[in-house]
């Protein structure tokens, strides 16, 4: 493989390091002294010119222990009154070694049993999640938490418009009340007759006596098809970025737990940008799509 001029003038320059003789190495490398030292200046030029911009990614990504991509980079620096679009912050990350962790897939199926009782309802969305309007559809599952006191089952349920999360619980079992209990309390407070509320086809969802709650309050139910984990895509990422940002795992309760989630909550809602949101978190855009909404 032929090296370009530019590599093996970063070759010259590493070997000068070690206390090799310039003039020698440009000589085997077959480029002129001229060109290299030309080559170094501009090269510190650049690192000159790039060295504000590098401060304010690289304390962004320490900020949030490098849990974040070019987008958030990007957003963040806005909110900050800096623009910087996302090809020159992803050359920085590349060429001055500012490593974030990528989002892997989480596997992690919860299921028991049902009976002849339990029912499943349509696809009502057919994973069309493109909806213009909150409280509209809402998605909600259930997923673990390994913490150092235990294990620990989030039902979490959102708005599929805004991304909000509009109702979480946490609890240490999977009884039946783990998918419905912050979903019957957000419905007692709020009137949301004729809301689609989407979920898996899991026990908790087909149960008789969740069914009747949502019958009660005038909620539609729909559900995902079976081995289908695309159809409830909304909340699956949710879960993964949650997973991913949340400092959870060296909570040593249930109530540390909690505390630690609805904290990370709190920062998803009101404060975490979102690229496909107008560069806005949940909270804000919900208020930006009810702005359009005419009275």
């Amino acid at each position: 493989m032929t090296l370009s001029k530019a590599e093996r003038f970063a070759a010259i320059s590493r070997a000068h390091n070690k206390g090799l003789k310039i003039l020698t190495l440009c000589e085997f490398a077959k480029v002129s002294l001229a060109g290299f030292y030309k080559w170094k200046k501009n090269k510190g030029c650049k690192e000159l010119r790039d060295a504000d911009s590098v401060k304010l990614v690289r304390d962004i990504a320490d900020k949030f222990n490098n849990k974040v991509g070019i987008r958030r980079i990007s957003m963040k620096l806005r909110a900050m009154g800096v623009v910087m679009n996302t090809k020159k912050i992803l050359r920085i990350k590349n060429e001055y070694n500012i490593v974030t962790k990528i989002r892997k897939r989480r596997p992690g199926v919860i299921s028991l049993i049902k009976n002849k009782e339990h029912r499943i309802a349509p696809n009502l969305l057919g994973q069309n999640f493109n909806i213009g309007c909150p409280d509209k559809v809402y998605c909600t599952d259930i997923t673990y938490l390994f913490y150092r006191g235990g294990i620990g089952y989030l039902s979490a349920t959102k708005d599929i418009s805004t991304r909000e999360i509009v109702a979480h619980h946490i609890s240490c079992g999977l009884g039946m009340d783990a998918g419905s209990e912050s979903i019957a309390d957000m419905l007692s407070k709020r009137n949301l007759k004729g809301v689609i509320i989407h979920s898996d086809q899991g026990v908790h969802y087909t149960h008789p006596e969740y069914i009747k709650m949502l019958t009660k309050y005038g909620v539609i139910q729909s559900m995902s098809r079976k081995g289908v984990c695309l159809d409830n895509a909304p909340i699956e990422s949710f879960f993964g970025h949650m997973k991913d940002e949340a400092e959870y795992s060296n909570c040593a309760s249930l109530a540390e737990l909690r505390q630690e989630i609805d904290k990370y909550i709190r920062f998803y809602n009101n404060e975490r940008s979102q690229w496909d949101l107008k560069k806005m978190p949940p909270a804000r855009y919900r208020e930006h799509l009810l702005s359009l909404t005419p009275n």
